[in-house]
């Protein structure tokens, strides 16, 4: 099973390294059908009713409770997402430094860590990508603002699609 706090203490602490810009990326863009990201700035307190545009919580997960996960970080929001079977998958976005910064210490001891990801071209900056029995994983660099997303969600959300979605929609609202 994938390991989410370990995951997620590694992509804090690897973002929170220099600002420099930096090329690294699988490049891409977003899913087509997400609403139109926005150049304002980002919103004081991030929570899953700006992080998740309406039409894409009725898309994917309509037949899901979705409720904020409380966060002490205004710049980061959590929202988790459970099945009528109690399954439970969060999705995390951060949205702090500077666009463009140096990703590449993350993916790399990500992939370190996680010998099972691999790259998943045409989402966002660069995107990593796990599966176990249940769950999809997802870590994803926007290209356009300062935010990065995880998530792990069940397997009957198309984990894919859900992302490039939601990074062609970021900066949240």
């Amino acid at each position: 099973m994938i390991n989410r706090t370990a995951f997620l203490c590694i992509l804090v602490a690897c973002s929170s390294s220099k600002d420099a810009p930096s090329a690294t990326g699988s490049g891409g863009g977003g899913g087509g059908n997400a609403p139109a990201a926005s150049t304002a700035p980002l919103p004081s307190k991030l929570d899953c009713n700006n992080i998740v545009a309406p039409e894409m919580r009725t898309k994917y997960f309509a037949n899901l409770e979705v409720r904020d996960h409380p966060e002490s970080i205004s710049s980061t929001g959590e929202c988790q997402m459970l099945t009528k079977d109690g399954a439970l998958g969060t999705l995390n976005v951060s949205c702090r430094g500077k666009t463009g910064r140096d990703i590449a210490p993350s993916i790399k001891l990500m992939k370190k860590t996680f010998p099972g990801a691999e790259d998943l071209a045409g989402v966002g900056r660069a995107a990593l990508i796990m599966h176990d029995p249940t769950l999809t994983f997802v870590a994803t660099w926007d290209d356009d603002s300062p935010c990065e997303v995880t998530m792990r969600l069940p397997n009957a959300i198309d984990a894919v699609a859900f992302a490039k979605d939601l990074i062609a929609y970021l900066p949240p609202k």
